[in-house]
């Protein structure tokens, strides 16, 4: 949830680093704003991929495959 609400919060309540860059160098504010809006959604998407594989990386360890909890397994010294 913090990328999403971080993502709503773009030229809200913060000037994006692309978009400032770009705009004091002197590229179109709409190239600007697509680069920078590209950026975001990039960033957004590989935290969700990121979130989706580890997600069902640990529901198939965790779970058995008629969905009980496995048993933990305690270390002993």
């Amino acid at each position: 949830m913090p990328q999403i609400e971080s993502t709503k919060a773009v030229g809200l309540v913060f000037l994006p680093g692309a978009m400032t860059g770009l705009v004091l160098a002197g590229v179109d504010a709409v190239d600007a704003v697509t680069v920078q809006l590209a950026i975001m959604y990039l960033i957004l998407g590989s935290v969700a991929t990121s979130v989706t594989v580890i997600g069902l990386g640990l529901t198939r360890r965790v779970f058995t495959s008629d969905h009980r909890l496995r048993s933990i397994e305690r270390a002993t010294h």
